[in-house]
């Protein structure tokens, strides 16, 4: 399928987030109105680009791309949208924005002949995913093409200083991506959906303002790594309602099934469907990255959705992959240096340094298990070393992260 096909050929299904709001950051919470500010100088910067041979409409600003939906032919703003999205990667552009920037366009070259090499990467990495998911990993087609800039948008997008002089060509090649759409809104028609992925727990571990608080977030990741056995699970769901806000519906929809179980006296799947997909899904997530040794990406909003529609729970994997292509294993060598560090004051290993990549692979590490235990099955990702390194030393490392 070549882009023109991609772009006018329409799909019966709809598997895309609309955000809205993407320019968001939970991490940031008080930024929030320059974040909207630096978005709709995104939104109105590309409106005055060429592009009006497609109509793009940016409706989201990710930590990785700008995400754009397409108004069907004949039809002014939003209202009938194609059955597509398309997502351009600002994030895997930007090194070759800075070479250009200090005027070395050879290096600019190569940073765009490692952008190409990257994407054969990424579909590698896909083909492997889906071997373990099938379907429930969202289909897409990326590709390189030359897409119109300004200077102006430029630095908006990679929050460039005003006082820098900037002169940029027309146009940078960038990777496109073009994935199904889906607007993810309760309906009328029985269609809901529950979002797998939150924030990092470590941001209101920093809020609490009481001992209990801070105490209840020890217990939970002590869990969920397996540092301690689990022992009460009715404690542990209501727990992890505060360990991972996000999850509310999702525990809520686990308890009523449990308890239409308990009262049915049976076990039967009809009594259970959004657990007995959960039994059936997460075991594959898990086996993958205890067998690949790569975490799926659980930080943020939308990346992994749980939907209801036509009376059966499904799973679509939207933006499974982190912005980092990092490894346990690079967790487990984190993990090597956090402990030196502990015994050796001469050990200059900065955590700092190194606590992003170790947030994000603990993260999916934590919502697996966490996934797991709301399942009910005995299935754990397992790191070597996680249980001897106290939880409150990554809750005082997130600050390397927001």
């Amino acid at each position: 399928m070549n882009a023109a096909e991609s772009f006018s050929r329409p799909s019966s299904n709809r598997y895309h987030v609309i955000r809205e709001n993407s320019a968001y950051n939970p991490f940031l919470g008080s930024h929030l109105s320059s974040a909207e500010k630096r978005f709709a100088h995104i939104q109105q910067t590309v409106e005055e680009l060429p592009t009006m041979d497609l109509a793009p409409i940016v409706t989201g600003l990710g930590s990785e791309s700008l995400v754009f939906v397409l108004p069907k032919p004949d039809t002014l703003g939003a209202d009938q949208l194609r059955d597509v999205v398309l997502k351009v990667n600002y994030q895997a552009v930007e090194p070759m924005v800075r070479s250009l920037m200090i005027g070395d366009a050879e290096k600019a070259e190569r940073e765009r002949l490692k952008m190409i090499q990257s994407l054969q990467t990424r579909r590698r990495e896909r083909k492997e995913l889906q071997s373990y998911v099938g379907s429930a990993l969202v289909r897409e087609h990326t590709f390189v093409r030359d897409v119109p800039v300004t200077d102006r948008l430029i630095r908006d997008i990679f929050r460039l200083p005003e006082h820098l002089r900037l002169r940029f060509p027309s146009h940078l090649a960038a990777p496109v991506t073009i994935q199904p759409r889906i607007e993810l809104a309760t309906d009328q028609k029985g269609f809901t959906w529950m979002d797998a992925t939150d924030q990092y727990p470590e941001v209101w571990y920093q809020r609490a303002k009481t001992v209990e608080q801070r105490d209840t977030y020890e217990r939970v990741h002590d869990v969920l790594i397996g540092r301690v056995p689990l022992e009460d699970r009715a404690r542990l769901l209501e727990e992890i309602q505060s360990f991972f806000p996000s999850y509310e519906d999702i525990i809520d929809t686990v308890r009523r099934e449990e308890s239409a179980v308990a009262e049915a006296g049976s076990d039967r799947e009809e009594l259970h469907p959004f657990t007995s997909m959960l039994r059936e899904f997460i075991p594959s997530l898990i086996r993958y990255a205890n067998e690949q040794g790569v975490p799926v990406d659980f930080a943020g909003s939308h990346n992994v959705v749980f939907i209801f529609r036509q009376g059966k729970w499904q799973t679509k994997m939207i933006d499974p992959f982190p912005i980092e292509r990092i490894k346990i294993r690079d967790l487990e060598l984190i993990i090597e240096k956090m402990k030196r560090q502990r015994t050796d004051p001469d050990d200059e290993f900065e955590l700092k340094e190194k606590q992003k990549m170790a947030m994000q692979i603990l993260h999916s590490v934590r919502t697996l298990n966490a996934l797991a235990i709301l399942a009910g099955i005995p299935d754990r990702v397992e790191v070597k070393g996680l249980v001897d390194i106290p939880a409150d030393v990554w809750a005082q490392g997130i600050s390397a992260v927001i």
